[in-house]
């Protein structure tokens, strides 16, 4: 947090981000005469618990990991040649207590919760291209990008117990057809993530979602990617199985629109891929994309389960829109329904 900002003029805004997460102080837009920045406060590990930072680079929410990527200038050569960009960083700084403060380019307010699935589609593209050229094996990758996130990430959430998954609420809102398969998901977990660990590989931003991508005030067609905390080697495919569910899951961009925009995201890919000269086969990633979107999200449906059944609320408590617990499972069933056709296609 800038020491000089005035909270009382409002030249400080608290900006939206997961709040339980260790590894992040805060993230701010600080206003000056000139204009504005985004300031971003990481700090080192001080406990335990589902979302506490890593003092090492192996853990998958390394405290460190986002500075690197921006003060190496990684973050700006994993993009070369595409239309996608980061932000730009203008500053960096350690406090005395070993905290980094990072101050970057504030690109304005156009995130891709209001974009179209074309567009998406479009940016899916990009990112294909990119992830073509990071899937060919080289010994200079720095050693600080994590490695098996998806298991470390998804295999800490869930309930300690066997959901119910005839919960009443839950079995108004998802016939059992749905919930038998999820439940076959809860129960393929292990499997999931070996599958995703073993799918052809690349380096995976690991966090695409549409609060993390910007329109380019620079760029009619160009995006800015945010948020580097998790980036390292994933699978081919990995993004777009989280980019696709996680488009509707919280109610950020309207349910009814996932087929479609599962259907340009996952096109937009493979062509970026096959544009990028990757040398897999489509068939391939299609299935990485639904194992990785299966395995990401293994733990969603049995975490509403349990909270269910202990009367609690099922939203997001940083992102959701604030609905309750019905319209939220209604919402989430196309989701759901989605999960499901890719664990059987993962599985089968």
């Amino acid at each position: 947090m800038p020491e000089n900002a005035d909270e009382s003029t409002g030249a400080r805004e608290a900006l939206t981000h997961n709040t339980n997460n260790a590894a992040t102080a805060g993230i701010w837009r600080h206003r000056h005469a000139d204009g504005s920045v985004i300031v971003k406060h990481a700090t080192p590990p001080t406990g335990d618990g589902l979302w506490a930072a890593g003092a090492e680079p192996a853990h998958w929410n390394y405290w460190r990991r986002e500075a690197l990527a921006y003060t190496t200038g990684f973050a700006t050569e994993y993009l070369s040649g595409s239309r996608i960009r980061p932000p730009a960083l203008l500053g960096d700084s350690t406090r005395p207590d070993g905290s980094v403060e990072l101050t970057l380019e504030d690109v304005g307010r156009g995130q891709a919760t209001g974009w179209s699935p074309e567009r998406l589609g479009g940016f899916a593209y990009q990112l294909g291209t990119v992830q073509a050229r990071w899937a060919h094996p080289t010994a200079d990758r720095p050693t600080w990008l994590s490695t098996g996130w998806i298991r470390q990430y998804a295999g800490r959430f869930g309930p300690e117990s066997p959901p119910d998954w005839d919960h009443p609420q839950l079995a108004a809102a998802w016939p059992k057809r749905l919930r038998d398969g999820l439940a076959r998901q809860w129960e393929s977990r292990d499997r999931l993530f070996t599958l995703a660990e073993t799918a052809p590989r690349t380096v995976s931003h690991l966090d695409v979602w549409p609060m993390n991508i910007m329109d380019d005030p620079d760029s009619s067609d160009g995006a800015v990617l945010l948020d580097w905390s998790f980036i390292g080697d994933g699978a081919v495919g990995e993004d777009i199985g989280n980019l696709v569910p996680d488009s509707v899951a919280d109610g950020l961009m309207p349910a009814d629109g996932l087929p479609e925009i599962a259907d340009a995201c996952v096109t937009g890919y493979l062509d970026g891929l096959r544009d990028g000269e990757w040398r897999g086969s489509p068939d391939e990633a299609r299935r990485a994309i639904a194992v990785c979107g299966a395995a990401k999200y293994v733990w969603l449906a049995p975490m509403m389960a349990d909270r269910l059944a202990r009367g609690l609320a099922i939203g997001s408590a940083n992102y959701d829109r604030g609905d309750d617990n019905p319209a939220i499972l209604e919402r989430r069933r196309s989701m759901m329904e989605l999960l499901v056709d890719w664990t059987d296609q993962a599985l089968g």
